[in-house]
């Protein structure tokens, strides 16, 4: 379940590689052309932007990996047992003291800048919300005005046209945090407290980063909730109708505003 926090992490662990000849394999055939094309070449820098990480090479072409539900970036010392089976490594990068392995995916494409600039994905996404300079009010306001009032908070939160790299999770803690109702409308809300909704995203996101590792959640995933104890309730939400996770009983912000 890859979101924008856990991209960061697979850039800190191909950090190490910037500025050094990749050796590059593949175990899956998905994955061994690219290898080729890139073994023996110099990786310039690695970058995520929202749920997408962008690792430039020096004949100016950029790897693009976006890994959707199943894939993983994972980092190994030498001899460390893999914690994925070999068959599903789509691109393997050794290098003395480490080994970074991309499981899965589905998305790894070799990109040239005329592809970059136009990538139907790439070309759309809004400010990174674990950019130093990301704006919680600016976000706000483009969600206003893209989805109007009528859209579901949860909804917004998801778009990653507004604001990039928060995901199913984050927007259950998200307004878990707030106490606002996912299906809450945006209308309802207001600038304000769709303001706090992206800021309280940065936070969270951001110290899932510092933390290196998952977060405590508090309401994705649970039975009750954390707070009052009610039941958690399920329940797809959008075209794309990923379920929304949240306390019916305490998250009550802008419910009262459905129709």
């Amino acid at each position: 379940m890859p979101e924008g926090h856990t991209l960061r992490y697979a850039t800190q662990a191909l950090a190490p590689l910037v500025g050094t000849s990749l050796a590059a394999s593949a175990r899956h055939p998905r994955g061994q052309a690219i290898a080729a094309a890139i073994d023996g070449r110099t990786l310039v820098s690695v970058d995520a932007r929202g749920k997408h990480l962008l690792a430039r090479i020096d004949d100016g072409r950029t790897l693009h990996s976006h890994l959707r539900m199943s894939g993983a970036w994972h980092a190994y010392t030498p001899g460390q047992r893999w914690r994925r089976p070999a068959w599903g490594a789509w691109l393997v990068l050794d290098s003395p003291d480490r080994t970074v392995v991309q499981f899965g995916g589905p998305v790894l494409e070799l990109l040239d800048a005329a592809r970059l600039a136009l990538h139907p994905s790439l070309s759309r996404l809004g400010p990174d919300v674990l950019a130093a300079d990301f704006d919680p009010v600016q976000a706000a306001r483009r969600a206003l005005a893209a989805a109007g009032d009528d859209a579901g908070v949860g909804d917004l939160l998801l778009d990653q046209r507004i604001a990039c790299g928060i995901g199913n999770m984050f927007r259950a803690e998200v307004l878990w945090a707030l106490r606002v109702d996912p299906f809450a409308r945006a209308g309802a809300l207001g600038e304000a407290a769709l303001t706090a909704a992206y800021a309280e995203a940065a936070r969270q996101m951001g110290h899932a980063v510092q933390l290196g590792h998952e977060p405590r959640k508090r309401v994705y995933g649970h039975k009750r909730c954390e707070r009052c104890r009610g039941p958690i309730s399920r329940r797809a939400q959008g075209d794309d109708g990923r379920v929304a996770h949240w306390c019916p009983v305490c998250q009550t912000r802008g419910g009262q505003q459905q129709g």
